[in-house]
C-alpha cells in the first residue's frame, strides 16, 4: 500500500489533466492564413504546483504615536486614510460616502492619573459613541477594535498628569474587517 501525499499548506496540487482550466494559456494557431495567439485551457503534467492567492482583508499599522510631552494629547486621524469598508454606517454624522472604516488600536498608559476617551463602536459594543475610562494605576493596557466615527475627529484622546503614553493603529488594507485581530482584545492595569 502506498503513502498517502502530504500536500503543503498554501499549495495546491495538478494531480489530473486539463485541471486549473481558470489559469488560461496562450498558444499560436493559424486560421484561413492568419497566425494569432488563441487563449486555450492549460494542461499541466501531474503534480506541479501552483501558489494560491491569498484573499481577504489585512491589518496593517497606519499610527505609531508616543507621547512623552503633552498633558493633554489627541490622536487625530486622516479619514480618507482608511479605505471605505462597503458596509453602510448607521452613525450620525456620517462620511460622505455613508461607509464604515475599520480600525484597531492598541494603547498603553504609564505613571499616574489618566483620563482617557476613545470613539465609536468599540469592540462592536458602543456603536455611535465615545467610550471613556479614568484611573490613577501605574500602567494601563487596552486593545481593541472599532470604527471611526464621523462626529470625533479622533480615534483616542487623553489627559495625563505624567505624560507617558504610547499608541499603535492598525487599518484593514481593503476596507473589510479583516478575519483575525493583530493582537488578542485585551484590557488590564497595574496598581
Amino acid at each position: 500500500m502506498s503513502e498517502p501525499n502530504i500536500w503543503p499548506v498554501g499549495e495546491a496540487f495538478a494531480g489530473f489533466v486539463n485541471a486549473f482550466c481558470n489559469f488560461p494559456a496562450e498558444e499560436p494557431y493559424s486560421y484561413h492564413g492568419i497566425r494569432m495567439e488563441c487563449k486555450k485551457q492549460d494542461d499541466p503534467e501531474p503534480f506541479n504546483t501552483w501558489l494560491m492567492e491569498k484573499y481577504g482583508a489585512d491589518w496593517e499599522i497606519i499610527y505609531h504615536r508616543e507621547n512623552k510631552i503633552l498633558q493633554t494629547f489627541t490622536l487625530d486621524y486622516d479619514v480618507w486614510a482608511f479605505k471605505p469598508s462597503g458596509s453602510l454606517d448607521g452613525c450620525t454624522p456620517k462620511f460622505p460616502d455613508g461607509f464604515k472604516r475599520y480600525y484597531f488600536c492598541k494603547m498603553e498608559v504609564w505613571d499616574g492619573t489618566f483620563f482617557i476617551g476613545w470613539g465609536a463602536d468599540l469592540n462592536g459594543i458602543n456603536p455611535c459613541s465615545v467610550t471613556s475610562k479614568a484611573g490613577k494605576y501605574k500602567y494601563y493596557y487596552k486593545t481593541f477594535v472599532g470604527t471611526i466615527w464621523a462626529l470625533k475627529t479622533w480615534l483616542v484622546w487623553i489627559f495625563q498628569w505624567v505624560p507617558n503614553s504610547h499608541f499603535i493603529v492598525w487599518r484593514s488594507t481593503t476596507g473589510a474587517m479583516p478575519s483575525y485581530y493583530p493582537l488578542p482584545i485585551e484590557e488590564y492595569y497595574i496598581d
